[in-house]
Order: structure tokens, then C-alpha cells, then sequence
């Protein structure tokens, strides 16, 4: 409950200093960096808690996601760089985010196995584990 507190201190505070230079911009800025605050309180007191947090195949799995993410950020920025975002038309507006989303989502997830992440075939193997 402390964390979440504090995340929404946290929140409030950087909407503000955000807010007035950036605009509505900085309010999704404040809300993204409180995020990453509300994940390091959260590990910092698993940590406390519990020890290590990660181990080596955390860490690996973490970098998968990571280039799998950098992988769909490239589709992305290569989509929108051959079909510009239609200024006018609704229902190419939503065929434009349909297709970005989709196909974004598509992207990571091949890039994701292409790099070797299984998650599904493992949670079948914890089960039969126990």
C-alpha cells in the first residue's frame, strides 16, 4: 500500500513540473516515469523481502523483451514512414491504427519466439513439475 502511495505522490508531482513545458504530453510522461518508480519501490522491497530477484534466466528473458520490443518499434517507425497517418478520413484513421496495432503486436510476439521465448510450453512444464 506504501508503494502505491508514494507512486501516486510521485504521479502528481511530475504532472505538475511536466505539465506546464510539455503539455498533455507531460502528463503521459509523469504517468509512464511514476510506473517505472512503482516497479523499482516494488523490487527494491521484494528484494528486501525475499533476497535476489533475478537470476540469469530473468535477466535473459528480460533482454528478449527488450529486442523484441526494439524489433516492433522498427516495424513501427517502417510502417509509418511508407503510410503516413490519414489526416482526414476517419475510417482510414482507424484502418491506420488497426493495421499499426495488429501488426504491432504480431511483430513482437514473432520476435519474441524468433529469439527463443517459449512462455507458454514453460508454464505447461511447471505445472506437470509440481
Amino acid at each position: 500500500m506504501a508503494c502505491a502511495a508514494a507512486t501516486v505522490a510521485v504521479n502528481i508531482a511530475l504532472a505538475v513540473i511536466l505539465m506546464r513545458p510539455f503539455g498533455y504530453v507531460g502528463l503521459a510522461m509523469a504517468t509512464s516515469l511514476s510506473a517505472f518508480a512503482n516497479v523499482a519501490m516494488l523490487v527494491l522491497r521484494l528484494r528486501r523481502l525475499h533476497g535476489a530477484v533475478f537470476d540469469a534466466a530473468s535477466l535473459a528473458r528480460i533482454g528478449r523483451a527488450v529486442l523484441a520490443s526494439l524489433v516492433m518499434l522498427a516495424a513501427i517507425v517502417g510502417l509509418e514512414r511508407t503510410w503516413h497517418f490519414p489526416p482526414a478520413d476517419k475510417w482510414m484513421q482507424a484502418l491506420w491504427l488497426a493495421v499499426t496495432i495488429t501488426g504491432s503486436v504480431a511483430v513482437f510476439f514473432a520476435g519474441a519466439w524468433l529469439l527463443g521465448e517459449r512462455p507458454r510450453l514453460r508454464l505447461r512444464e511447471d505445472r506437470h513439475a509440481s
